[in-house]
């Protein structure tokens, strides 16, 4: 990132942000925070989700499937090639207290 032009970082995050956001949708998933490039993600909170668990495993394999394609089309999008991203993913389980904490 720090090779690259303001205009062409603005580019690749906005694009990896929407192909992200997308994929979380799809899935039923809750984007609660995003620092940079990376994303906080829930499910199962604010609203119950069946098989949260299953969905986000399933998203995390959409990720990695969504970022291949991104890739692709960076390769093509200018002359030099745009760098290819690599992601990594993490994923808990177990009980989380959520909500708005410290106001009434």
């Amino acid at each position: 990132a720090e090779a690259m032009s303001q205009t062409d970082l603005l580019h690749v995050l906005t694009q990896y942000l929407t192909a992200m956001t997308l994929v979380v949708e799809k899935h039923n998933g809750e984007i609660t925070e995003i620092l940079g490039d990376g994303l906080l993600i829930f499910w199962n909170t604010p609203e119950d989700v069946p098989d949260h668990a299953t969905k986000a495993c399933e998203a995390a394999l959409a990720m990695n499937q969504a970022l291949i394609s991104l890739n692709q089309e960076l390769v093509v999008a200018r002359d030099p090639p745009l760098p290819q991203l690599s992601i990594r993913i993490g994923l808990h389980t177990g009980n989380v207290l959520s909500g708005t904490i410290g106001s009434v």
